[in-house]
């Protein structure tokens, strides 16, 4: 029950969270998007004249205001772009400072902050300019949003309260409503209940304010309540924030506030109130576009149901939850390599242009051309002796790849059985013992290692950050298995790149079992096991060390059987390296860890790699 409780609490300080960021700036209403670039196309295709910028300027009124997402943003950026070049060209200070804001707006939700500083920071010039204080307070407080989001979380209260002066000075009461909201989620998330109260009811007093930030700051009272645990007081504003939803036809957050209700009763101990609340509102879910809301929706229901033992719903929710969680992973895995690919482009940009000193000079430029000539003519003329030669060796590798996956195939069989038995013993003996909890977490982690292998046992080289997510998995089940009663850890060096590097499918694995099992199992007192990626500076090898503080191989060398299965596993890795990458310098070395005295306190076990460039 108490983990139950827990679990809904973390989720729903998430909600709120996502909530936040996602109503704090400028959301007075919402939008599609496919219809938003339709219009922009016709306008564009319009000829280009004061009507055209005018039209645009229209859309993007609306458009940097409601779409909140990266991806919708990037759709639009180029239409921004073009409204920027009309507005330059017009040569009008408020146009072109209205499209530096929309620029400043749109790059800040494609998360470029440096670009929505500058921008902003140029149509703050132009407003300056033309004395428009709703564009300088607005872009004042934009400016302190960007510092947020990059990190630097300090003096941006200062930086409100300056554009909250601009406010009160020139009466614009609307806007004063929106950057009190958002200082009002801003102390909501550092805890300060009372100050965040206090922004949030300035909103609920101003009759004039729209029904979208209405529900918006009476939801959030609600929820700061829900922080103060003062259930009753937080049931009464999620209501009211109903209320305002329902009649305003706002169906795409009904979802929210229904799990919020529900989470007051899930306090309460009604659970038959909170699941009938959930599934209230299930058919609003699927119109929720953010796949982590979702998510956390099937995740309370699963607890819920998880607490009134209701165990077949339970699953029911629990296989919708892990749906939902592997599509937000992937989201999150593509956006992470997205950002670092883009980052390393960025520095070879940089590199390029630091080494480019001076262009080629004409007669450099004649002379390689007389030389590509030559070449191209010497290529042309041996081209067919060539090419025989190159399909012949093409062959032969192919062949000898098909050789190296089957046998890779063979080994990973040699390890499903054992595994499969021992844990699903286990996960037998749990139930017999009626623990029903661990049987339960035992068995998911179970069920996501096998589906690791399945999705592994096709491939013959995997990034480092697949291997690491196979070894977690691993190592907490067969943690689970053994009553915690060893310590692991894994690191991966600076120089690493988990998303690019890579190594062969499941190498490390028998090594760990080995470290486990002979190593450190037998040992009494603390166990740990430590397991390091790193790569060498001098020729850019990747080291892989896997080392425990056990009984070391002297003290098992009485036990012939077991010592002669630590061998063979160190031997077929051994044989793995240089089946999965011929020619390569790989190598395997053990190293038997002694105190002063000489006495054994461990194994280290490490091998070093070079990943073919085509892996």
């Amino acid at each position: 029950m108490d983990r139950c409780k827990n679990r809904l609490i973390s989720i729903q300080k998430f909600s709120w969270l996502c909530f936040l960021s996602f109503t704090s700036v400028w959301l007075p209403g919402f939008c599609q998007t496919d219809e938003l670039i339709n219009r922009l196309d016709s306008i564009l295709l319009a000829p280009a004249d004061s009507t055209q910028i005018e039209g645009l300027f229209d859309c993007f009124s609306h458009a940097y205001q409601f779409v909140q997402s990266k991806e919708k943003s990037q759709k639009l950026y180029p239409y921004a772009k073009k409204m920027l070049k009309l507005a330059m060209e017009s040569g009008r200070p408020y146009r072109i400072a209205k499209a530096n804001q929309a620029m400043a707006y749109i790059t800040s939700r494609i998360k470029d902050y440096p670009s929505s500083f500058t921008y902003s920071n140029l149509a703050y010039t132009e407003w300056e300019k033309e004395k428009y204080y709703k564009g300088l307070a607005e872009l004042k407080f934009h400016n302190a949003f960007l510092q947020m989001n990059n990190g630097d979380e300090t003096n941006i209260i200062s930086k409100c309260r300056e554009a909250l002066d601009i406010c009160r000075s020139h009466s614009l009461i609307q806007t004063e409503v929106e950057i009190k909201s958002w200082m009002g989620g801003y102390y909501m998330r550092i805890n300060q209940i009372d100050s965040a109260l206090f922004f949030y009811r300035f909103g609920l007093e101003h009759s004039g304010i729209s029904p979208h930030r209405k529900v918006f700051n009476t939801f959030d009272v609600g929820n700061c309540y829900m922080l103060k645990g003062d259930y009753k007081m937080a049931e009464t504003y999620y209501k009211k924030s109903l209320q305002i939803c329902l009649k305003h036809k706002m169906e795409n957050i009904l979802s929210i506030i229904y799990s919020s209700l529900a989470n007051v009763k899930f306090k309460e101990g009604k659970l038959d109130e909170a699941e009938k609340l959930m599934l209230e509102c299930l058919p609003f879910v699927p119109k929720m576009e953010r796949l982590d809301f979702r998510m956390n929706h099937y995740a309370t229901l699963m607890d819920i149901n998880e607490a009134q033992k209701d165990y077949p719903n339970a699953l029911r929710w629990a296989k919708l939850f892990q749906i939902y969680t592997d599509s937000v992973n992937n989201e999150n895995n593509q956006d992470e390599y997205r950002e670092l690919e883009e980052k390393y482009q960025a520095r070879l940009k940089d590199k390029m242009i630091l080494e480019k000193e001076k262009e080629l000079e004409k007669e450099l430029i004649r002379r390689q051309t007389l030389i590509f000539s030559i070449v191209a003519l010497v290529l042309i003329a041996g081209l067919s002796a060539i090419l025989f030669v190159v399909n012949r060796k093409r062959k032969e590798s192919r062949m000898k790849q098909k050789i190296s996956e089957s046998e890779m195939k063979a080994l990973r069989a040699q390890m499903n059985p054992h595994f499969m038995f021992n844990s699903l013993n286990s996960i037998q003996q749990m139930v017999f013992a009626n623990e029903n909890a661990a049987a339960y977490e035992y068995l998911d982690t179970y069920s996501k290692l096998t589906r690791q292998i399945l999705e592994n046992s096709e491939k013959m080289w995997i990034p480092i950050r697949e291997e690491i997510r196979f070894l977690q998995l691993y190592l907490k089940m067969e943690s689970l298995r053994f009553d915690h009663s060893f310590q692991y850890q894994i690191k991966v060096g600076e120089e690493i790149m988990p998303n690019t590097d890579k190594i062969p499918a499941m190498l490390i694995q028998p090594l760990v079992e080995n470290a486990l099992k002979h190593g450190l199992l037998p040992k009494e007192g603390s166990k740990n096991l430590k397991i390091l990626f790193d790569r060498k500076d001098e020729d850019n090898t990747l080291v892989v060390t896997v080392e425990d503080n056990g009984v070391g191989r002297q003290k098992k060398s009485g036990q012939n059987s077991k010592s002669e299965h630590h061998s063979m596993s160190l031997k077929i890795t051994m044989n793995r390296l240089h089946l999965i990458n011929p020619g390569s310098e790989s190598t395997l070395m053990v190293f038997d860890l002694t105190d002063d005295a000489g006495a054994p306190i461990g194994t280290r076990v490490q091998f070093q790699i070079n990943p073919p460039k085509n892996a």
